[in-house]
C-alpha cells in the first residue's frame, strides 16, 4: 500500500511540475499581450504596434490602429486582463485565451 501512495504521489508531483513549466513558459506571450494593452490604454498607438507581429503589421497599418484606438478608446481603456488557456504552437506562434474587462 505505501508503494502505490508513493507511485501516486510521485505522479501527482510530476502533473504538477509540467503544469509549471507550461505556465512559465508561456508566460511571455501573455506578457507582450499586457504590455499591448497597457500602451493602447495610455493611447499609444506608435509603442502598441511594436508589439504586433509582423503578419498583424502586414495588414494593418500603424494609421489603421491609430484610427481604431481613437473612434473606439472604450475598447482600449483595460482594467484587468487574465490569459487562462495558452498555446505554443510549431514555428513559435503563440495563442492566448482568456478574458479581458475594460473600464
Amino acid at each position: 500500500m505505501a508503494k502505490v501512495l508513493g507511485c501516486l504521489g510521485g505522479l501527482i508531483a510530476l502533473g504538477v511540475a509540467i503544469i509549471v513549466l507550461v505556465w512559465v513558459l508561456t508566460d511571455a506571450p501573455a506578457k507582450v499581450a499586457r504590455a499591448f494593452l497597457d500602451a493602447t490604454g495610455k493611447g499609444d498607438a506608435a509603442k502598441a504596434y511594436e508589439y504586433c507581429s509582423a503578419e498583424f503589421k502586414g495588414n494593418v497599418p500603424l494609421s489603421e490602429l491609430t484610427e481604431l484606438m481613437k473612434l473606439n478608446p472604450h475598447l482600449f481603456n483595460v482594467k484587468e486582463s487574465t490569459f487562462s488557456e495558452r498555446h505554443i504552437e510549431s514555428g513559435g506562434t503563440s495563442t492566448l485565451g482568456g478574458t479581458v474587462t475594460a473600464q
